[in-house]
């Protein structure tokens, strides 16, 4: 009784506290409290059955002075105080009574959310479109960034091009600023290593998104 008590208010609190982010498992967290606080109660139905004592009728006028009270007081603080001037009669027809209470509310919650989640889905739905958005943002930087691998201009910082020059079938290897025309004296090997540096970063990026 003790277990299915706590897993009844723990899943509660998780469930509120995931309410905010992820709908499927508020749901399944107040599906859960609500199987543990129906355990519950029929421990307490056993208990009045097992020691031939009386349950309280639906609509008796014992129930219904419970449920005007529970309107107006939602602390534990007066029930403990009545039940320790009651017998266990008396306390085990209140705890029957207030998880029935309890029983019809979290229907009614859990009605409510399954609803919503239907309308409008839960924030990872909703994050789908703006997730895509900005993972295609950071992909075409970072394809971008890979592209322009390669020797910067002096000047102006630009990533240069290949600028070699042939004169007289003599092959002049450099690179050239496409914005301000600077030129940087090369030779073949390192003009390969860098685009093949390039190549690298280009296919490491095109394996990361996906492409």
């Amino acid at each position: 009784m003790i277990q299915a008590a706590r897993s009844g208010k723990q899943n509660i609190a998780e469930g509120v506290a995931a309410s905010s982010t992820n709908a499927e498992t508020e749901i399944r967290l107040v599906n859960v409290a609500k199987a543990s606080l129906k355990e519950l109660l029929t421990d307490f139905e056993d208990y009045l059955r097992t020691r031939h004592l009386t349950q309280w009728e639906p609509k008796g006028k014992e129930i219904t002075w419970l449920r005007n009270f529970a309107r107006d007081h939602a602390d534990s603080a007066p029930y403990l105080a009545i039940a320790e001037q009651r017998n266990d009669e008396v306390v085990a027809n209140m705890a029957i009574a207030l998880l029935k209470q309890e029983d019809y509310l979290l229907f009614r919650q859990l009605a409510a959310l399954e609803k919503q989640y239907k309308e409008s889905g839960d924030i990872r739905g909703r994050m789908k479109p703006a997730a895509k958005a900005a993972a295609a943002k950071n992909r075409d930087a970072a394809m971008k960034e890979a592209a322009n691998h390669g020797v910067k201009c002096p000047k102006c910082g630009e990533t240069m091009v290949d600028g070699t020059t042939s004169k007289d079938g003599v092959l002049d290897y450099k690179w050239r600023c496409a914005k301000c025309g600077v030129e940087v004296k090369t030779n073949p090997l390192d003009m390969a290593l860098v685009r093949r540096e390039r190549r690298r970063k280009v296919m490491a990026v095109k394996r990361d998104f996906g492409y």
